[in-house]
């Protein structure tokens, strides 16, 4: 859902909108950024590990 979307249904600031978009960021899909997913899933892993109680260093590959 776009921002855009939520501030024409009162859900998102409209002034806080128009000040956070005086800059847009455009960040790509993950799909395009397969590099990412190694340091993504260490975080995950440690978050859930903690969370959790588990010890899980890491996944296959597939």
């Amino acid at each position: 859902m776009r921002i855009s979307h939520l501030v024409q249904t009162g859900q998102f600031r409209k002034d806080l909108y128009y000040r956070l978009n005086v800059f847009p960021i455009t960040i790509p899909a993950l799909r395009d950024r397969l590099e990412d997913l190694p340091g993504l899933i260490e975080v995950f892993l440690k978050k859930l590990n903690i969370k959790y109680g588990k010890k899980i260093t890491g996944i296959h590959p597939w």
